[in-house]
């Protein structure tokens, strides 16, 4: 991967607190990409969408991706 097409630095979703909720790894510029792998978790690898799938949804919207919780959740076929 050259660096003109690494991934964008990972995004977090945090509380108003600071805590941090959710960590994503989302396309190089924020814009879809087919073979990109967007992955989502939560502290300690967990699973975010169930806690926190508004805040999710507010980041899907704001980057216009989609965020399904079975593409994006690595973890999602195991549980």
């Amino acid at each position: 991967m050259s660096a003109r097409s690494c991934p964008k630095p990972r995004s977090a979703v945090s509380s108003w607190g600071g805590t941090g909720l959710a960590t994503a790894m989302l396309p190089p510029g924020g814009k879809p990409v087919a073979e990109f792998p967007i992955i989502i978790v939560g502290p300690e690898n967990a699973d975010p969408y169930s806690d926190h799938g508004d805040a999710i949804e507010a980041l899907a919207r704001h980057y216009q991706l989609p965020l399904p919780r079975a593409r994006c959740y690595p973890y999602a076929q195991r549980s």
